[in-house]
């Protein structure tokens, strides 16, 4: 967080309203723009796991290294996303939504 500088004169009561108002209008804004940046992330994560695993054959494990990510950390992901590995050796051509 960046530093906010008093102003010559100022109370520390005025000076930590001021402050609390810049930080509550920054926050309100970065919220709004937030969930789309996350959402199109979270996205993209889970389409891209799901083409390893796909070009894996559903071995997780070798698709995990595939992708730079740890055997526990991409089941975890699996879990999360709801990608069922069974389903994938049963249809490969799939397309996650």
């Amino acid at each position: 967080m960046q530093k906010f500088p008093r102003v010559p004169g100022e109370t520390f009561e005025e000076y930590q309203q001021r402050r609390r108002q810049w930080m509550i209008a920054n926050l309100s804004a970065r919220k709004k723009s937030e969930p789309m940046i996350v959402e199109k992330k979270m996205a993209d994560e889970k389409q891209g796991l799901f083409d390893a695993i796909t070009s894996c054959n559903g071995d997780v494990t070798a698709a995990a290294k595939l992708i730079g990510m740890s055997r526990a950390t991409a089941y975890r992901k699996c879990k999360v996303y709801g990608i069922n590995r069974d389903q994938i050796g049963a249809n490969p051509c799939m397309k996650i939504s």
